[in-house]
């Protein structure tokens, strides 16, 4: 731990490494990178991950049309986690961030199929 960093900055130090093959040596030093790759909601659902890095800050603009989504999502990505130990959060959020209500054409929706399956049961 490095108390003196702010939160956001992650050290990455360079490793250096040496291997030798028939009598030849090598030596070796980067920065031990690898690279990133970002995944949508319907791509891990059915997936288990180790860890995730998410963003579930709720953004006042996401609240018309993507709502729904931003609802869904909320749910799907922390659910596919092993453990909460695997939970890294981009910013802190708060239990607004967190509260969302289904876009109403689905709520109108689910009362229409609620009604037809009254009328056919």
């Amino acid at each position: 731990k490095f108390d003196d960093l702010d939160a956001k900055i992650i050290p990455v130090f360079p490793l250096e490494r040496s291997i030798t093959v028939k009598g030849r040596s090598v030596r070796r030093k980067q920065v031990p990178m690898c690279p990133a790759f970002s995944l949508i909601d319907y791509k891990v659902q059915g997936s288990t991950l180790t860890a995730a890095i998410l963003d579930l800050k709720h953004d006042p603009s996401a609240r018309g049309q993507d709502a729904h989504k931003k609802y869904c999502s909320n749910y799907v990505q922390p659910s596919r986690l092993r453990s909460l130990e695997g939970l890294h959060l981009l910013q802190k959020i708060t239990m607004e961030d967190l509260q969302f209500r289904p876009d109403e054409r689905l709520r109108l929706e689910m009362e229409r199929l609620k009604g037809l399956e009254r009328e056919t049961i």
